[in-house]
């Protein structure tokens, strides 16, 4: 029999929950990327058709994403501590010096990877772009490390930083492939799309009106102006 907390091959369960959800966490993380970016294209491409069903979805995408990474990084129980680090890296040091390397890079690509989405959904939905979401995403962060302070767990600068960085790459690389499918697609810059404003009246050239006053207008037979008449130069040697 083997002793209570082992695996079958001695292992302590614990430590592989410790070693498998980070892990777990980033290639989830890496999945809902895939969908943010399939999105985002979806949503660049119905730009200027009127069709307003990729928006719609991009921002219930963008909400239901949001509640998921609090309700996740709020309530998981990973077996940390509680405490609060402020020092830049520290954590990041002893993980990388520790004897959990493998750990430590799973959690470095996760927290790095976790906005990623976030900031691909945020460009698809509300237009935000590269400042707006890095800010936004930075602040997500240290909400969700409040919450784990007060739920009893560690809160951390260094997941702070490194997902600020992940906001950062997202947006970025969000800013990339709105240029890029653009470019593809032939779509202008303003074309009424929820990220980019339509534009106004007159704004690409000709307006509803027509040609000015100076212009080729509608033209046409009209009234002839009346001829400037006047007294008739008399010829020479007539009466």
């Amino acid at each position: 029999m083997r002793p209570a907390g082992r695996g079958a091959h001695g292992c302590d369960d614990r430590r592989v929950n410790l070693l498998t959800a980070p892990a777990a966490a980033a290639v989830l993380a890496c999945a809902a990327v895939l969908v943010a970016g399939v999105l985002l294209v979806r949503t660049v491409r119905a730009a200027g058709t009127g069709r307003r069903g990729p928006v719609a979805l991009a921002r219930l995408a963008w909400v239901g994403f949001v509640l998921v990474v609090v309700w996740l990084t709020v309530s998981l129980d990973l077996g940390a501590e509680g405490g609060v680090n402020l020092v830049p890296f520290a954590t990041v040091r002893l993980q990388l010096e520790g004897l959990e390397p493998v750990r430590a890079a799973w959690n470095l690509l996760g927290n790095l990877v976790l906005l990623v989405p976030f900031a691909l959904l945020a460009r698809a939905a509300w237009g935000w772009r590269v400042v707006a979401t890095t800010v936004a995403g930075g602040a997500l962060s240290v909400a969700v490390e409040v919450g784990q302070y007060f739920s009893g767990r560690s809160a951390d600068v260094d997941d702070v930083m490194v997902n600020g960085l992940g906001a950062l790459l997202g947006a970025v690389l969000a800013a990339v492939v709105v240029r890029l499918v653009r470019r593809d697609e032939g779509t202008p810059r303003h074309d009424g799309s929820p990220w980019s404003g339509p534009s106004g009246p007159g704004s690409s050239g000709a307006g509803p009106s027509g040609a000015g006053p100076s212009g080729a207008g509608p033209s046409g037979p009209g009234p002839s102006e009346p001829a400037l008449s006047g007294p008739t130069p008399r010829s020479a040697g007539s009466p």
